[in-house]
């Protein structure tokens, strides 16, 4: 099974846990680029607006070709228990994603994580989702939550 990690992150976090997973998984692994720059202070505050909102960001092209993955896992932090902008450009053309596997997971510091992932669901129900996953405090717990993240992409290969 050909598999794809896609990721927003940031500030790391995501890419983080995605790299690792990807690892574990023997995925590709790309990130989700957008042309806002949500950085420092006043971006996170921007981003959770944008969140709230329902935003939908302006994506760069990705290198890879979603057609030719039957497994996509689709990674975000969470930002006011919202889908990312970046993320939900990505998932605005729905039928991309239809009949393939997909695992959504996140990252967090605080709360929302459960909402986001099931907003994020809300957007993919042309795709059967096989597995979510949330990842609290990445930053500050980077040792803990890679652990984590090659037990789940362990738990994936299996399934």
């Amino acid at each position: 099974m050909k598999t794809l990690v896609l990721y927003y992150t940031r500030t790391g976090n995501t890419r983080r846990i995605s790299e690792m997973v990807a690892c574990t998984l023997s995925a590709d692994c790309e990130p989700i680029l957008d042309d806002r720059d949500y950085s420092g202070a006043l971006g996170y505050i921007a981003g959770g607006r944008d969140a709230l909102r329902k935003k939908v960001a302006t994506l760069r092209p990705l290198r890879a070709s979603l057609s030719i993955y039957d497994f996509i896992l689709i990674g975000q932090p969470v930002w006011a228990a919202q889908p990312v902008p970046a993320v939900r450009a990505l998932l605005h053309n729905p039928l991309a994603f239809a009949n393939k596997a997909i695992a959504l997971f996140v990252t967090y510091d605080g709360a929302g994580d459960q909402m986001c992932l099931a907003r994020t669901a809300e957007l993919l129900q042309q795709s059967r989702i096989i597995a979510q996953k949330s990842f609290l405090r990445v930053g500050r717990k980077p040792i803990e939550n890679e652990a984590l993240a090659r037990a789940w992409a362990e738990e994936l290969k299996k399934s």
